[in-house]
């Protein structure tokens, strides 16, 4: 008996010790742990806490060792895992993730963004007026209300970014540094979540790639740009989410099978319809102009550089087709994020801001 747990025992300690290197190899493929603890949940906690960020190499050290100490934070009762060999081969097929050198982390550095120009008070003031209309929009179950206080919400950051671009416009070299940021969806529907990111990326100068099937994104754009993109896709989600489950159509009594389908083609609809209307708040801040040409020189070019950066660390990305074909629930999807733009709405909240 003694010399059955014994080899038990030297069995889980070689089998640790696989884990462990095995999770070091991701930090230099460009894996962090949050990372991994979002692909593998805590079963991997229990090695992520016997891990030194001192061996995971430059550019990823620094993530290594703040992700790592917040791990440590975090109140726990962590286990090793029961199928070790199965971890271990999970691990070891994670591939490499290009483009850690631009890896950013806003928990690392201050809220404000230091690409800023026009200080960063005024950009406190302005991302605090963009989070009470889309913390309003949360708040309410009204979706055209809804709907309202987050274009408006979209309106003002895109004139905060004209004023900014004309302020950049008189520099030597005005346009800002490309990042990239992580963001994480939470399943189901993971590809349907990322088409609603892309939405709104594209409408403030960044671009996003699925790179892991269980909701891991790189999300390129400035700093501050990445900022307000993930504060309203956070709202958008939610709201999504909400509707697609208690809107009337989505209360009637379906099939697990109708309900799938009615799903699908709920967020599909709700990722387009964000994107004409989000399309609609965006031309209507250069609209209200004037602006000077070269500032719109730079906003087309600052689009353009996210574009290049993407295809130059990602040069063999591809375009992700999705359909709905309920279309009950393709409808009650426009609706969610439709119902309406009506002008009466933006007057009305125009004292939030």
């Amino acid at each position: 008996m003694s010399n059955k747990n014994n080899q038990n025992t030297t069995n889980n300690t070689s089998g640790e010790g696989l884990i462990i290197e095995a999770i070091y190899r991701t930090g230099s493929l460009g894996w962090t742990p949050t990372d991994l603890l979002h692909i593998f949940g805590y079963e991997i906690a229990y090695y992520l806490n016997r891990i030194d960020g001192k061996r995971v190499p430059s550019p990823m050290a620094q993530h290594w060792n703040h992700q790592l100490r917040q791990l440590l934070l975090t109140p726990h009762s962590w286990n090793p895992s029961k199928n070790v060999a199965q971890l271990c081969s999970q691990i070891l097929r994670l591939p490499e993730i290009p483009g850690a050198e631009l890896l950013y982390d806003p928990t690392l550095y201050p809220e404000t963004d230091p690409q800023s120009l026009s200080g960063n008070t005024e950009s406190q003031r302005q991302r605090s007026k963009v989070s009470k209309l889309l913390a309003k929009a949360e708040s309410t179950t009204f979706p055209a209300e809804a709907e309202s206080l987050i274009l408006k919400a979209q309106h003002l950051q895109q004139l905060y970014r004209m004023c900014t671009l004309e302020l950049r416009c008189s520099v030597t070299n005005p346009q800002p540094d490309i990042v990239i940021q992580r963001v994480y969806l939470k399943p189901p529907w993971v590809k349907h979540q990322h088409l609603l990111l892309n939405s709104v990326a594209r409408h403030n100068s960044c671009r996003s790639l699925l790179i892991h099937p269980k909701g891991i994104a790189c999300l390129f754009g400035s700093s501050e740009d990445i900022a307000q993109v993930v504060d309203l896709f956070s709202c958008l989600n939610n709201l999504r989410d909400y509707f697609m489950r208690n809107s009337h159509e989505a209360r009637r009594r379906h099939t697990p099978g109708e309900t799938n389908s009615f799903r699908r083609s709920f967020s599909i609809a709700f990722a387009y319809r964000i994107h004409e209307l989000l399309t609609q708040a965006s031309q209507q801040a250069i609209d209200d102009g004037p602006w000077r040409k070269d500032s719109l020189i730079l906003l087309r070019k600052q689009d353009q550089q996210v574009v290049d950066k993407v295809s130059e660390i990602f040069p063999h990305t591809r375009q992700i087709q999705l359909s709905g074909h309920n279309f009950k629930g393709y409808q009650a999807g426009r609706e969610a994020a439709d119902i309406s733009y009506r002008r009466r709405f933006l007057n009305q909240i125009d004292h939030a801001a």
